[in-house]
This record gives C-alpha cells, sequence and structure tokens, in this order.
C-alpha cells in the first residue's frame, strides 16, 4: 500500500527514546549529538555487516539493538578506523554485533578491527537499562518524570503545566498540547 512501510522493533524503540528528553540527555553523556547517524541492526548480525554500514557514513554513529534475552535497547558507538590508534588483529568473521557490545562491556573503549579495515576502530557500550522514562509521554504532550540519573535542567523557553488523568492522578503536560489522553 502506498505510505505504508515496514519499522523494526528496534527502530521504534530508538525514535521513542530519542523522543524523550531523558534518553536524548542520557545519549549526551556518551557523545551522542542530534544528526549522528544511527545504524539499526539485530544482536546476530554479523558485526563486518554492520560496521560495514558504520563507515558509509564517513562519521562516527551508534549502533542500535535489542538484546534478545532480556529487550533491553542496546547502542555501540563505534568509530570510523583511525590510523592513530594501535593496529589490532581482526575481529573473528563470526563474530556479532552483541558480541562487540560484550566486548566493549568490560571496558570504557574497545579497540577492534574488522578484516578489510586497514585500521582498527574504537567501540563504547551504552545501556539504556538505568535510564526510567515513559516515552509515550512526551508524544502524547505530557512531560515524564526526569529520572534519577539524569537530572532535570529547566528551560525558561518551554513551561510545564500539570495535568490530571483521573484514572493515574496528575501528570505534566506542556501547554497546547494535543493528543489523546495524557499517560503517567
Amino acid at each position: 500500500m502506498p505510505g505504508r512501510y515496514v519499522r523494526s522493533a528496534t527502530a521504534i524503540r530508538v525514535s521513542e527514546f530519542l523522543g524523550s528528553r531523558a534518553g536524548r540527555r542520557y545519549l549526551e553523556t556518551h557523545a551522542w549529538t542530534e544528526g549522528m547517524p544511527i545504524i539499526i541492526s539485530q544482536s546476530h548480525e554479523p558485526l563486518p555487516d554492520a560496521m560495514g554500514l558504520v563507515a558509509t557514513q564517513g562519521n562516527v554513529a551508534l549502533v542500535a539493538f535489542l538484546d534478545p534475552a532480556t529487550d533491553e535497547l542496546r547502542f555501540i558507538y563505534a568509530s570510523l578506523p583511525n590510523r592513530a590508534l594501535g593496529i589490532v588483529p581482526p575481529e573473528p568473521p563470526q563474530r556479532t554485533v552483541a558480541d562487540l557490545y560484550q566486548a566493549a562491556a568490560q571496558s570504557f573503549a574497545y579497540t577492534f578491527r574488522i578484516a578489510s579495515w586497514k585500521f582498527s576502530a574504537i567501540a563504547h557500550a551504552i545501556s539504556t537499562s538505568a535510564v526510567r522514562f515513559e516515552s509515550t509521554d512526551l508524544r502524547l504532550g505530557c512531560a515524564p518524570e526526569p529520572s534519577a540519573q539524569v537530572p532535570e535542567i529547566p528551560s525558561p523557553s518551554r513551561r510545564v503545566t500539570p495535568c490530571s488523568n483521573a484514572e493515574s492522578g496528575p501528570v505534566s503536560r506542556a501547554p497546547g498540547a494535543r493528543g489523546g489522553s495524557p499517560i503517567q
């Protein structure tokens, strides 16, 4: 049908995560900037395939995937190959995106290389399990409670006023916001 397209569960979760202030602020603490490419992947995708997509971006990128065991959204901050890094042996061809995440989670920055790359690159694992928010709140015009890990930064340009839902009690809504009933 015209106008219809398929979005993966990972793409939907990334969109919801970036649609929240808490999610954006959390990624900003890991060097994410607006406009940075995000490669939507799967945990079992071969590492050379995913890193090939990163290399085509011409800049650092995030690789996003869902952990199949926990359904947690995970990101890998991946740099481009760089001659300034020491050249490490290439990753085995059977390595997956999830394998790279696990290796990168063992240290702050993991140096790796794909067989087709002349130079090494850096990977940094970003877990989202610590971020607490209701992503649907922003879509419906209600601001989520700030996360304990991501402090609320007051913005003079956007005033938030309370709104309420008879079933769930008071929540916050941005002035002029439209949508269905607010979700707490």
